[in-house]
């Protein structure tokens, strides 16, 4: 797994600990169906998820840089 420099800067802006993220890519749900993101040509998820002792549900976006290597891309609460 590789972490974009975005996620970081995210984590740090909206007060998100970076293990909340990674828990809620190990335990989430995909719901919503992946999303194109034409300047980049590549299909994003959005993985979505309530870690422990968390206030509201987390979702981590990400995408697939190989068939077993994941970039993730960003953090944000469930109301954002």
């Amino acid at each position: 797994m590789e972490y974009h420099p975005h996620f970081a800067q995210r984590c740090r802006d909206r007060g998100i600990d970076p293990l909340d993220a990674q828990y809620v890519l190990r335990k989430g749900v995909i719901y919503d169906e992946a999303e194109l993101n034409v300047r980049f040509q590549e299909w994003r998820y959005k993985v979505e998820g309530k870690p422990p002792d968390a206030e509201k549900n987390l979702k981590v976006v990400i995408t697939f840089l190989e068939r077993d290597e994941v970039l993730v891309i960003t953090v944000m609460l469930d109301n954002q």
